[in-house]
């Protein structure tokens, strides 16, 4: 009888969901082939660079052929990434390079290849689709939520906009996070040291995840040190034949490492009368010591934990420090589990993370416009006609807003998100007692039914969808 009823339930479930299915899957295509952002264009060109460094017998120099196609005007960013992340955009594009070498020319002047290209990040978006449900399914999270949890992550202006517009990498590090926290739940070291270890290969942001998650399950600072200090080592060892053979070319690196450095310590706190401290350092010590100091005493309550720190791990480097729109990608699996714990209160958890986010991507556009604008070449430009180096409508209207006249009233924008965060630091925190439940009658609009969540959660995906591909509407009703 259970399993009859499981059975019933998924087939439910999945019909429920059909009208969600479909949207998502026209609506992904549209921000995949209308943007190219220059960001994409370099880390194309970097996979694409591993075999051209590969078959002309200088793989070692790798970097300094990155360094050549920059002078060439094949990219603009000069190889930003290690060794791992460049090898698993190698296997994507192999395809472009084998196409280019063929044809002749730029191949990622062409619309099919620009569209293969950012396509790898597409895969791995529906691949930590996948993993964030199983790790939701370990969590003890039913089928209607975890199917729920899968279209609320896929419809995110987050991973929308960091994966499907921009093209960034990422997704391609959440792959390893998500293997590396369900490594965790099961309580396998040995798994977790390895998608660790790859997840900070790939984006050393990771390292920031895990950091207050590792604190909390492990005192002692030897061992904890030990863990967060092994991909540093690992990455070292890889580095170094490129140092040996091509000292100049691995250099190359240096200079965005140092505007790292500067992106995560520009925000200062004065103190003390005159002495500015970055507040990036301030969170990330205080998100420490929390988390070392904190004793989970309920084995059963410590998944909640390690997903509320994951989360916080993330919080000083996409608050406190210049970063771009896109990075919020790496804090949305941790948001979604926690708003969907627990059924509670769920049509007003997501109707306030929805109303915050989408705020937030408006703020962005108004601070990043070029994100939004790279369309030349792509959809926009065969339906319109736009040149591809012309200011976009995006732009225009961000000049507009920050002239002195209107007072940066447009910074408001920020202020549902940074109430939001706040309430679900609040609301999420696991030691927090709950109150007592209300009766059913007073709760209908905050609890919502199936119809209202499932209602909120197609307009969520639609305001996403029109807001991250903003320049294709804005050309249309302008």
């Amino acid at each position: 009888m259970a399993k009859q009823k499981a059975l019933q339930q998924k087939q439910s479930v999945r019909k429920y969901l059909t009208a969600e299915n479909a949207i998502l899957f026209v609506a992904m295509l549209l921000p995949l082939i209308s943007v190219y952002y220059d960001d994409a264009n370099s880390i194309i060109r970097q996979g694409m660079n591993v075999w051209e460094a590969l078959f002309s017998g200088h793989f070692l120099h790798y970097f300094s052929l990155c360094g050549e196609s920059v002078q060439q005007g094949l990219m603009v960013h000069q190889a930003n990434y290690g060794l791992m992340m460049n090898l698993i955009l190698a296997i994507w594009n192999l395809p472009l390079w084998i196409a280019e070498k063929a044809a002749g020319g730029n191949i990622l002047d062409h619309f099919a290849a620009r569209v293969w290209g950012k396509s790898e990040m597409l895969l791995c978006a529906w691949i930590c689709m996948g993993l964030l449900k199983r790790v939701a399914g370990k969590l003890g999270f039913d089928e209607k939520r975890k199917q729920l949890l899968g279209f609320l992550f896929m419809t995110s202006a987050w991973l929308v906009l960091g994966a499907l517009v921009v093209a960034q990498i990422d997704i391609i590090c959440m792959v390893f996070i998500l293997l590396a926290f369900e490594a965790l739940l099961d309580e396998n070291t040995r798994k977790f040291l390895i998608f660790f270890t790859l997840s900070v290969l790939t984006k050393e942001f990771a390292v920031f995840v895990f950091l207050p998650i590792v604190l909390l399950k492990e005192k002692n600072l030897i061992k904890a040190g030990a863990t967060m200090v092994l991909p540093f080592a690992v990455s070292f060892v890889m580095n170094l034949p490129f140092k040996w053979a091509d000292p100049a070319g691995a250099a190359l690196k240096k200079p965005r490492t140092w505007v790292m450095i500067d992106q995560l310590t520009r925000m200062r706190i004065t103190l003390f009368g005159e002495i500015q401290i970055p507040a990036f350092f301030i969170a990330l010590a205080a998100v420490v010591v929390v988390s070392y100091m904190t004793v989970v005493p309920d084995k059963k309550d410590l998944p909640k934990w390690m997903t509320y720190m994951g989360l916080i791990g993330m919080l000083p480097v996409f608050v406190c420090a210049y970063s771009y729109p896109y990075w919020g990608a790496l804090l949305l699996p941790f948001v979604l589990l926690l708003m969907l714990w627990e059924k509670d209160k769920l049509f007003l958890k997501l109707f306030l993370e929805t109303a915050a986010i989408l705020a937030l991507i408006v703020a962005d556009m108004v601070e990043f416009p070029w994100v939004f604008q790279k369309v030349g070449g792509m959809l926009p430009d065969f339906l319109f006609g736009l040149q591809g180096n012309a200011p976009g409508i995006a732009e225009q209207i961000s000049e507009l807003l920050k002239q002195e006249k209107y007072f940066q009233m447009w910074t408001l924008a920020y202020a549902p998100f940074i109430v939001w965060l706040i309430d679900s630091l609040i609301r999420f925190y696991p030691g927090r007692k709950k109150a007592e439940a209300k009766p059913a009658a007073a709760n209908d609009w905050i609890d919502g039914t199936d119809r209202s969540i499932r209602i909120l959660s197609i307009l969520r995906a639609i305001g996403a969808f029109v807001l991250c591909d903003i320049e294709i509407f804005l050309i249309l009703f302008l």
